[in-house]
C-alpha cells in the first residue's frame, strides 16, 4: 500500500507522480484506497477490473478534490 497520504503525494509530485505511485498496487488495494479516502461516493470504482484504469481514476479524483475551491483563492 501507499505509505503517504494520497493528497500529499499529489501535492509533492502532481498527477503523474500519484499515477506512478499507484501503478504498482493491485486492483483490490486501489479499491481499498477509494474507500479509505472516500474518493467516489457513488461507488463506481467497484466496476473497474484493471489497476491502470483505476489508478488513473484515483489520480483524477484526487486532483479534483485538491483543486476544489481554488477558484476562490
Amino acid at each position: 500500500m501507499v505509505e503517504k497520504n494520497l493528497f500529499q503525494i499529489y501535492e509533492d509530485a502532481g498527477r503523474t507522480g500519484i499515477t506512478v505511485a499507484l501503478a504498482k498496487l493491485t486492483v483490490d488495494e486501489l479499491k481499498k484506497l477509494c474507500q479509505k479516502y472516500a474518493l467516489d461516493p457513488t461507488g463506481s470504482y467497484r466496476n473497474y477490473q484493471h489497476s491502470g484504469e483505476l489508478a488513473k481514476f484515483i489520480a483524477y479524483r484526487v486532483k479534483c478534490m485538491m483543486e476544489k475551491g481554488s477558484v476562490f483563492k
